[in-house]
């Protein structure tokens, strides 16, 4: 049971972070007549996000490490352009945690 708490709270803080992660483009965007940041690379992304997100840790899984990916197809998109942005993908985990899930 130990382990399973544990799992719960590593993907409770990636969930935390993409969340600051969403709000820092969020905010990018209010700042940019409505326009999402470069979002080819993991690197672009935090270079135009960095000054809205408190932390450089933020932009990595708590566990692995690895950087969360963001969303290739938003880059320099207007937010309006966007048909359906609740089913849309912002950023995501690299890697399939082991109980086959990734959070996004």
């Amino acid at each position: 049971a130990l382990g399973g708490a544990r799992n719960d709270a590593q993907a409770a803080n990636s969930e935390s972070n993409l969340k600051q992660l969403g709000l820092g483009v969020l905010q990018y965007t209010q700042d940019h007549e409505e326009t999402f940041p470069q979002l080819r690379t993991a690197e672009e992304a935090k270079k135009a996000v960095m000054p809205y997100i408190k932390s450089d840790e933020v932009f990595k899984h708590p566990e692995s490490g690895e950087e969360y990916q963001p969303n290739p197809n938003l880059s320099n998109k207007k937010m309006a352009a966007i048909a359906e942005p609740a089913a849309t993908v912002l950023y995501y985990e690299m890697s399939v945690a082991p109980n086959g899930t990734r959070a996004i």
